[in-house]
């Protein structure tokens, strides 16, 4: 994420249900991804992820990603 940042262009990440997740965490579905999705968002929004493509837009997405931010603002 750091080389990307020095690019000084807007970083889209695509995390949502992807099979790293599945793989990791051991959940074959997609569709049972979303701890994993949340919190592998949470770290790229941290590192400064500008927009998230998720499958799963609802208030816990949300307020993930405001979480993130107010904490990368602020540490």
């Amino acid at each position: 994420m750091l080389k990307l940042r020095q690019l000084n262009k807007p970083i889209l990440v695509a995390i949502s249900r992807k099979s790293f997740i599945g793989a990791t965490l051991n959940i074959p579905d997609p569709e049972n991804r979303l701890n994993g999705t949340l919190s592998s968002t949470a770290i790229a929004v941290y590192n400064g992820a500008h927009l998230v493509r998720t499958h799963d837009v609802n208030e816990q997405i949300l307020e993930m990603v405001k979480m993130a931010e107010e904490i990368r603002r602020n540490i």
